[in-house]
């Protein structure tokens, strides 16, 4: 099918969703009838590759809607010199689901979604030299450094990697390697990926000449050091409050293989320049924070996970190589001083308008919204879709950077523009972080109260791991 001069092929992949031909192409309103592939990345590869040539030569976009084989497709484009296609998701979003047969209308609105232009968000540039500090616990009795240096070896091999060794007192037995071998207790640590800056205490390097012992050499009090990323395999007090956004700081249990390869698959790519979003819009002349040095608001600073928002002055500052988009101080500013900027509210509302009209426009009735975030959130709806009842007919999902955005301003706006509920899922495993939501939620239900907006329960907060509880919640 074209639409907007964007070229979509729709598979139901081997035949395990039940598209209607006729029904999609009324719903999306086209003046063809579209074809419904079912095996795109596999014996039907070759009409990829032939939609690839096409788009190229009419300079149109091409969009799959498949983004578990995007690997393929991406590999496809390469071998063959053309811009990888862009994927979006109608299997767990809509067609694996108890109600399958049901979701054209919301595939509709997912595919009418998928062609419009995401404005380019301001970004910030980091430089890694691939700087690695490894720190570890010398532990008498148990294997963690023999783990940690095991780890370093393989490492290593990417990147520049420095162990250090807290605690150490005793002699230690291991073979110098060609990354430095220290010790010395980290006393204080700051910054962020590209940029962490340490303050450690009682440092000492390994002698290249140690033969059977570890012989550490010159000792000093305290040393500042710098490196691109920090893996913290210490099992102490984490570097950073809200240190799992904190990005290029890895913490992990020398007693979790699994933590270990993944933080090894991470980080071994993380040398060169990236571009790092700027999640936040501040503008300081609507900052309510502070005046004359007469302490106003302070609702940004209270509910950041990261620390990336400091005072400064009579107004607040934002480091955006801190901030993690958690979306927390633009669902709390009573001012609209401090903004998600990845997307803007204004985009997001955009998104949420289009997607409600599309959808009852397609013949969709009583439309509800899913907000979630694309780990966790994404994850959850996978194993409804797999091994429950997948998402019901009506529930419209819609994926954030951050679930933290959704304050009682965008809950206000979403009703308004027509979802009749809105659900909010919300990773368990960082519930204390978003404690201020239930009181976001309280405000937008005496806001639509005031309006006759308010149905019984129209805004729940979802806090399950559990994919049968959440299947029983929606």
């Amino acid at each position: 099918m074209e639409i907007d001069n964007n070229k979509i092929l729709v598979c139901n992949c081997e035949n395990t969703m039940k598209i209607d031909e006729d029904a999609l192409s009324k719903s999306c309103k086209l003046e063809k009838k579209c074809k419904v592939y079912s095996n795109l990345c596999g014996s039907e590869l070759d009409t990829v590759s032939k939609q690839m040539t096409l788009s190229n030569e009419e300079n149109k976009e091409l969009l799959i809607a498949c983004t578990q084989q995007e690997e393929v497709f991406e590999k496809l484009a390469e071998e063959n010199n053309f811009q990888a296609p862009k994927t979006f998701n109608i299997r767990e979003y809509a067609g694996w689901s108890k109600e399958g047969e049901k979701t054209i209308p919301k595939m509709a609105a997912l595919i009418n979604s998928s062609v419009k232009k995401i404005l380019k968000t301001p970004s910030l540039t980091l430089n890694s030299l691939g700087r690695c500090f490894i720190y570890t616990n010398y532990k008498n009795g148990d294997n963690s450094l023999e783990v940690a240096y095991d780890f370093c070896k393989k490492l290593s091999q990417h990147l520049g990697v420095t162990l250090m060794i807290a605690n150490c007192e005793e002699e230690i037995i291991l073979e110098p390697q060609n990354f430095k071998i220290t010790k010395g207790n980290i006393n204080k640590a700051q910054g962020y990926f590209s940029q962490f800056k340490l303050e450690i205490n009682d440092f000492s390097e390994a002698l290249p000449s140690s033969k059977s012992n570890i012989e550490f050499g010159e000792y000093f009090k305290s040393v500042d050091t710098e490196c691109d990323i920090i893996i913290d395999l210490s099992e102490n007090t984490p570097m950073f409050t809200g240190d799992h956004k904190r990005d290029g700081y890895f913490r992990a249990s020398t007693n979790s293989p699994k933590d270990l390869l993944e933080i090894f698959a991470k980080s071994i790519d993380m040398i060169g320049e990236f571009e790092k979003p700027i999640y936040v819009n501040f503008n300081d002349s609507l900052c309510a924070h502070s005046r004359n040095e007469k302490s106003g608001c302070s609702k940004c600073l209270d509910v950041c996970p990261a620390s990336a928002i400091q005072t400064s002055g009579d107004v607040v500052s934002v480091d955006p190589g801190i901030c993690g988009g958690c979306g927390f101080c633009g669902s709390v500013c009573p001012s609209g001083a401090i903004q998600t900027d990845y997307p803007s509210l204004e985009i997001m509302l955009g998104d949420l308008s289009n997607l409600h009209d599309d959808f009852i426009e397609a013949g969709g009735k009583n439309p509800a919204l899913l907000l979630f975030d694309n780990n966790f959130g994404n994850q959850m709806i996978n194993l409804l879709s797999r091994y429950g009842s997948g998402l019901p007919a009506n529930l419209i999902p819609y994926s954030m950077h951050s679930v933290g955005r959704a304050g009682h301003d965008l809950m206000v706006s979403a009703i308004a523009i027509g979802f009749k509920k809105i659900f909010i899922l919300v990773d368990p495993k960082n519930i204390e972080e978003f404690n201020f939501l239930p009181k976001q939620i309280e405000l937008a239900n005496a806001l639509l109260s005031g309006v006759a907006k308010n149905e019984n329960n129209s805004i729940i907060m979802i806090e399950e791991n559990d994919p049968e509880k959440l299947e029983e919640i929606i």
